[in-house]
């Protein structure tokens, strides 16, 4: 017993010297945003979104944008694009040709429109297609589940 409390004194006179000595913090985070590489699909929508409506278009599933309620997966790359060509052309030129010019989209539209690969299921059995979220961002669901030679399931999903 004699030793015990002994070794426990040594123990809490290690613990209290080894505590009061300084630590310098580096200036530098540890926490990094992940690195991917520009491709060609990336300049497009810089070139057809960014730059001419001011608009995000999140084809790379990023969790701080997806609903963490649902099992989710990304979506499929050539369907990212063909997606991103129908929103283009079926809506943000349409209302171009109304409107004369890209202003209206450019101040009214949402700022992201983002993909995911997988429907949202509920737990009643229902699954969600898109939601938009406060005129802030639009998210498109079951991508990677779309066929462009079914024009039915088009409408009935998206349209």
């Amino acid at each position: 017993m004699k030793k015990l409390k002994i070794y426990s004194l040594l123990l809490l006179a290690i613990f209290f010297i080894s505590s009061c000595s300084e630590d310098s913090l580096s200036g530098t985070s540890v926490i990094k945003d992940p690195q991917t590489k520009s491709n060609e699909f990336d300049e497009w929508i810089l070139n057809n979104y960014i730059e001419v409506y001011n608009i995000d278009f999140k084809y790379r599933m990023e969790d701080i944008e997806s609903d963490m309620n649902y099992n989710l997966v990304p979506a499929d790359y050539h369907n990212s694009i063909i997606m991103a060509n129908l929103v283009r052309y079926l809506c943000l030129e349409t209302y171009d040709k109304i409107t004369g010019s890209t202003e209206f989209i450019r101040t009214y539209f949402p700022k992201i429109v983002a993909l995911i690969g997988s429907p949202a299921y509920r737990n009643n059995g229902t699954m969600v297609l898109g939601t938009a979220e406060g005129g802030r961002k639009i998210t498109l669901y079951n991508i990677n589940l779309m066929d462009m030679n079914n024009v039915s399931q088009l409408n009935s999903w998206y349209f």
